[in-house]
């Protein structure tokens, strides 16, 4: 019996040395004396220094400015807006032409509109006599003998001021003036004798504008019709002993067109209501 026990013990000895012998070949060597054992009490880890960064993990790549505007990112929000120091803006600005009138009536106006927000601009306009002898003068049936001088600043013959309502969008699409005209013209009326007559009118007028401009670009194309009213009444008509007199003459400011006594109006034909139109042309920038 006690061979039997202790061939049994070399044996069980001799398995559990196979087995650590097989476990050291897996593992590598046995670990150090103490090892998972709990760190001794009051120890406690060390922060790293000041100014440490961590170094990134084998393979990483930091991403370019500007990655995530691919597929599947959302785009970076746009730059803040520069400010220009101020709070108030314009909204635009445009220049006109006015052939119609240029053409016609020997009248040029040149108008400058600025947008101060999305739906209001104020436009100045001055009016500049361009041709003293006119074809409108003819056309209304009066003689050759006739032609017009600005009496207001040098050429300037006009000046306008209307603030605008923009119905659409600044400086475009449909549009409501209230204009003020201030006026200042010189007629004379002379032949080859020379001049026989002659007759300063200054005048002031409420018109009410409606009018519609398209824009291409930076050009604008567009017009409109006025109906208005002349502030006061300026009158000149001849009486019955051979002169002229200024009053009682039915709203007519008349000058002589010749040497036989004859006489034109020179207001409008429903005066005091005056009715006019614009063809314009220019450039806008908003």
């Amino acid at each position: 019996m006690g061979l039997k026990h202790a061939g049994i013990a070399t044996t069980i000895i001799a398995g559990v040395g196979l087995f650590a012998i097989d476990a050291s070949a897996q593992y590598g060597q046995p670990p150090p004396p103490g090892y998972g054992q709990p760190p001794p009490p009051g120890y406690q880890q060390q922060p790293p220094p000041q100014g440490y960064q961590q170094p990134p993990p084998p393979g990483y790549q930091q991403q370019p400015q500007g990655y995530n505007q691919g597929y599947g990112g959302a785009p970076p929000p746009p730059p803040p807006k520069k400010s220009s120091g101020s709070d108030f803006e314009i909204e635009g600005w445009a220049v006109r032409l006015d052939p119609l009138n240029w053409l016609l009536q020997g009248r040029l106006g040149i108008s400058g509109d600025i947008a101060l927000t999305e739906w209001f601009s104020v436009e100045v306009m001055p009016v500049f006599v361009v041709n003293s002898t006119p074809p409108a003068f003819n056309l209304r049936g009066r003689e050759d003998t006739l032609s017009q001088e600005g009496n207001f600043i040098g050429a300037m013959s006009e000046i306008n001021i209307a603030p605008s309502f923009w119905l659409e969008a600044p400086l475009e699409g449909y549009v409501l003036r209230g204009i003020y005209t201030h006026a200042a013209y010189s007629y004379k009326a002379e032949d080859g004798n020379g001049q026989f007559d002659a007759v300063d009118e200054k005048s002031d007028k409420l018109t009410f504008f409606f009018g519609s401009y398209g824009k291409y670009g930076p050009v604008t194309i567009g017009g409109g019709l006025g109906i208005g009213t002349y502030l006061g009444s300026q009158e000149r008509c001849p009486d019955d002993a051979g002169g002229v007199k200024t009053s009682g003459c039915d709203g007519e400011l008349n000058i002589a067109i010749d040497r036989q006594g004859n006489y034109a109006d020179i207001h409008p034909s429903f005066y005091p209501i005056d009715i006019s139109g614009r063809i314009e042309f220019g450039v806008v920038f908003n």
